[in-house]
């Protein structure tokens, strides 16, 4: 379980990241549009009183997986404060 909730908890913050800004969600509707993706205005964040919302989150991120994976890579401060949070 500790391998999921770390996984969960990364997603979260690569996505909260990612909607903290009109351009980085620009730069990450760009990566979708080359991966032949649709684009998005926001992406589904978890609440914690809401017991579907993880778990449509982590679907949003599954499908989008090739683009989050990009953006990590190319922004790689993200992931490096992720891991030391």
């Amino acid at each position: 379980m500790k391998i999921n909730h770390e996984g969960i908890k990364k997603i979260r913050e690569l996505l909260k990241h990612i909607v903290s800004s009109p351009s980085i969600i620009q730069a990450f509707n760009k990566i979708a549009v080359v991966n032949g993706l649709p684009t998005k205005r926001g992406i589904a964040l978890d609440i914690p009183n809401c017991w579907n919302s993880t778990y449509k989150m982590v679907g949003e991120a599954i499908k989008y997986k090739i683009v989050l994976n990009s953006y990590a890579n190319q922004h790689a401060e993200i992931s490096s404060r992720t891991e030391h949070s």
